[in-house]
């Protein structure tokens, strides 16, 4: 049974008119699919996040470790300043920005300190640092290429465990 037919009957004469309604039942997901969605989807994060670790770690001399693109993904998926992008854009759009700081590659930062931290805050300076144009577009680019067309509300949904350091530096290394 896909498909779900129904009539409005009302007392009235416009619900007379009302045309029947078909409702599509096949896009209702039961948990399980919505969880085996959910793991695929971190399965080609995490490919992309390891992808993304060997290019890098090929071609400069400071590495890093995919604990730390993790938390770089994960904070940037937390983070609502850009309601025209999605979690996994800002998400990934945060790892260039890392990636591109690590292999010392930016001339200025854009820093988004609208909200008037304290001196205290602002110890951890890299919650403030917004992802460029650049690397939102390559972002785009990355969901594009490994097909990552998910979406999800919350980063918990996800199954993209930190198994590093607990700690916010990220050039532990």
């Amino acid at each position: 049974m896909d498909k779900l037919d129904y009539d409005l009957h009302h007392t009235n004469s416009r619900a007379a008119e009302t045309p029947s309604v078909e409702l599509d039942v096949t896009d209702v997901k039961s948990p399980q699919q919505e969880q085996s969605e959910a793991i695929e989807f971190s399965k080609k994060v995490l490919g992309v996040l390891d992808d993304k670790l060997k290019n890098h770690n090929s071609e400069h001399s400071k590495r890093i470790k995919l604990h730390q693109l993790k938390s770089v993904f994960c904070n940037g998926a937390r983070m609502k300043n850009d309601p025209q992008s999605t979690n996994t854009e800002r998400g990934l759009a945060r790892v260039n920005l890392f990636l591109r700081m690590v292999a010392g590659k930016i001339d200025d930062l854009n820093l988004d300190i609208s909200k008037k931290p304290t001196y205290n805050e602002l110890v951890d300076i890299t919650d403030y640092f917004k992802p460029s144009d650049e690397d939102l577009d390559k972002a785009k680019s990355d969901i594009e290429y490994y097909d990552l067309d998910y979406h999800f509300e919350d980063i918990d949904e996800l199954y993209i465990e930190n198994d590093g350091p607990s700690s916010n530096l990220y050039f532990d290394c």
